[in-house]
């Protein structure tokens, strides 16, 4: 198994939404030190575990970058670009995708401008189906999608978060 990891180094409350994240608060940021500790005893934990992890560079500017699994999903070779709500951190996509390119894997994106997809945080794969979760920041629809650019090899089960 694989995963891809960024690193926390520009990781900090940029931005408050209570809707969509009643955890963000500007005035409780991460402490440096211990971000970095964290993420490193991750790291530690994945590789104790047989995980080869994989690692993207952060970017100033784009603190959420250290959310990797919000980029997209790969499948088939395949790494499809998700199109994030809130629209501030849509900018991130681009240096995933291009990390990917980097590596020879085919990149697509949604030809819907208001389809809303978090990549890896919204779907799950198991034996018999795809379990796609969805609520207020990603799209319903996201499965026709998927399935008509990804050639998916099972059904796709929705769950309403």
């Amino acid at each position: 198994m694989r995963v891809l990891m960024c690193d926390p180094l520009y990781y900090a409350i940029g931005w408050e939404d209570k809707k969509k994240n009643p955890h963000m608060a500007l005035d409780d940021q991460p402490r440096f030190s211990a971000k970095l500790r964290q993420w490193g005893e991750l790291v530690e934990i994945y590789e104790k575990c047989g995980v080869r992890a994989e690692f993207i560079s952060s970017v100033p500017d784009l603190s959420d970058m250290v959310f990797a699994a919000n980029a997209g999903w790969i499948h088939n070779g395949v790494f499809f670009a998700s199109r994030m709500d809130p629209e501030r951190r849509r900018e991130e996509t681009a240096h995933y995708a291009a990390w990917f390119l980097k590596r020879e894997l085919a990149v697509r994106y949604s030809e819907d401008p208001n389809l809303r997809f978090e990549g890896q945080s919204d779907i799950m794969t198991i034996p018999e189906a795809h379990l796609y979760c969805h609520g207020p920041r990603n799209s319903e629809n996201a499965p026709r999608e998927l399935a008509r650019e990804l050639n998916l090899d099972r059904p796709v089960h929705t769950l309403r978060l």
